[in-house]
């Protein structure tokens, strides 16, 4: 039942045309966009609520992908379990994400999915926008997931927005804001307020990064 293994990203992938490429194994669903970032190229230390409620998790399966100059599409059909474990039924779980980026820095991304491939049940989406310039950049990510467990459907839904500027070459504050209720039908969810800081020694290959969060009403 939980996920103990060492093995985390485990694939083969064939080309069979240019830009589009087939892969099988064990790989990150296609949800949140912070979430299939590595872990280098992360602004704060931690990722935030909606990248480890949505994303950030590990599923054996099938994905397609394919890429033009300014935009992506990738889908994935996996067996809807944690990371090596075998599958134990027939329902199967499906994601599609779409990635837009008009000109260098700017970029647009969406995402739908379905548990057992059923949307009106167990149906998810989200968006996101990310600006990154020369000395600033700017994240916001939106989630929402319909969940039904024994007949009855949970609605969570949550949002990030991360800001950060650097003042020097090598020193960069970052400020974050999260928000997320794992019951949408209760105002007093999850909210978190990150300030960090980063030193970079040779940009995202080897920096410092220090952070404190004020949290509110987060378990686990």
């Amino acid at each position: 039942n939980n996920d103990n293994k060492i093995l985390q990203d485990f694939g083969g992938t064939i080309q069979p045309l240019p830009g589009f490429e087939l892969t099988a194994g064990q790989m990150k669903i296609p949800t949140i966009a912070e979430s299939l970032d590595p872990s280098s190229d992360l602004p704060l230390p931690e990722r935030s609520i909606l990248a480890r409620t949505y994303g950030d998790k590990r599923q054996l399966g099938l994905q397609a992908s394919y890429k033009e100059v300014k935009w992506k599409i990738t889908s994935m059909y996996s067996n809807g379990g944690s990371a090596n474990t075998d599958d134990t039924t027939t329902a199967k779980d499906v994601f599609v994400r779409v990635e837009f980026n008009p000109f260098s820095g700017l970029s647009f991304g969406g995402w739908v999915g379905a548990n057992d491939f059923i949307f009106s049940d167990n149906g998810k989406w989200g968006l996101n926008f990310r600006w990154k310039g020369e000395s600033e950049m700017a994240r916001f990510e939106l989630a929402h997931s319909d969940d039904t467990v024994s007949g009855a459907k949970k609605k969570s839904d949550g949002y990030v927005a991360e800001v950060g500027y650097s003042v020097m070459s090598q020193l960069q504050p970052v400020l974050r804001f999260e928000r997320f209720f794992s019951d949408s039908s209760n105002t007093d969810g999850a909210k978190a307020i990150t300030l960090g800081f980063n030193y970079f020694f040779q940009k995202n290959n080897q920096k410092l990064q220090l952070a404190y969060a004020w949290m509110e009403h987060i378990k686990g």
